[in-house]
């Protein structure tokens, strides 16, 4: 009786088990995310972590960031015994019968980033160039321990108003043995600041170290100019009279480096910046809108200054 009670004692129960989830056992498949890029797993051959005849995973994960503006990111990551991971580039193929859409120049704006181009379904996608082996095994055992088993759907996060129009998600699948689970988070940098919620942020602050390892891109360069710093404002350079559109967040940049100045809130406030970042041409089918002439994205800032001034010296 003290040997059975004992052998309960060890027994190992999954996380994913401690939230609801869809047990396999049965069966019948798990619910597919109608945002996850079903065809683009078919044609890379990875696992369908919703099917039920998938009996011989262990515990592996597939997460896809998309915003509004492509190509998004596709990781895969698995814990067998020999641990690995993937990343992918993926966006929807352009439509033939349109002369404005932005993934018409997708190749140009991957050059020195991926050498080949792939078509699956509605998607075309490359794997990236990396400049180092990415530690697949320390990555998974990170997101582990920020419980990505366990965090909640979008629904059960409080969240403030969006202050712009930028739309940008975070969706998983998990499995582990034959439990399945799926998870969506749309915009979570605007969520009530909760440690779930915070773990969801480093869920994706994780993944963009591993993308840091990517190939820079041909344009990849120093740029100087002024800039109130949030997404969708103007940027203008210092080496020219033209007007670009800030891809980026200097609040976001800042507060995960060594720079004197922390930026907390960046609307009502111009810097004067340098940066390392990346520069193309505005897309063709927001150019009529925007009124920019490139789309300048940065990657990592130098130096940054308050200024008022609207040109630079």
């Amino acid at each position: 009786m003290i040997l059975f009670l004992f052998v309960i004692g060890c027994t190992t129960v999954h996380p994913i088990t401690e939230v609801p989830y869809i047990s396999l056992e049965f069966g019948v498949d798990g619910v597919r995310l109608d945002d996850f890029p079903r065809s683009l797993i078919d044609s890379l051959q990875w696992n369908d972590l919703a099917s039920a005849e998938l009996s011989s995973v262990s515990e592996e994960l597939h997460i896809a960031i998309k915003s509004d503006f492509p190509p998004y990111y596709l990781f895969r990551m698995s814990n067998e015994k020999n641990s690995y991971g993937d990343i992918i580039l993926y966006w929807p193929k352009p439509d033939q019968y349109m002369s404005l859409t932005p993934n018409k120049n997708m190749h140009d704006h991957l050059k020195g980033i991926c050498k080949e181009f792939n078509n699956a379904g509605i998607f075309e996608y490359c794997v990236p160039e990396t400049s180092k082996l990415t530690d697949w095994n320390k990555t998974f055992k990170y997101l582990e321990h920020l419980n990505i088993w366990t965090l909640g759907d979008n629904y059960e996060f409080d969240a403030y108003d969006i202050e712009n129009n930028l739309q940008w998600s975070l969706i998983y699948q998990v499995r582990a043995g034959m439990n399945y689970r799926t998870f969506r988070h749309d915009n979570p940098d605007y969520y009530v600041p909760t440690d779930k919620a915070l773990n969801v942020m480093k869920i994706v602050d994780q993944l963009n170290r591993v993308v840091s390892d990517v190939k820079k891109p041909d344009n990849y360069d120093l740029y100087e100019g002024i800039t109130s710093g949030t997404v969708g404002a103007t940027f203008k350079p210092c080496n020219n009279d033209e007007v670009w559109r800030f891809n980026g967040n200097i609040a976001s940049i800042t507060s995960s480096n060594a720079l004197p100045i922390k930026v907390t809130h960046a609307d009502s406030l111009r810097f004067l910046v340098k940066l390392e970042g990346t520069v193309q041409d505005e897309w063709v089918a927001y150019r009529n809108n925007s009124g920019f002439t490139k789309t300048i994205s940065p990657i990592n800032i130098n130096s940054i200054v308050v200024t008022s001034a609207t040109e630079c010296d």
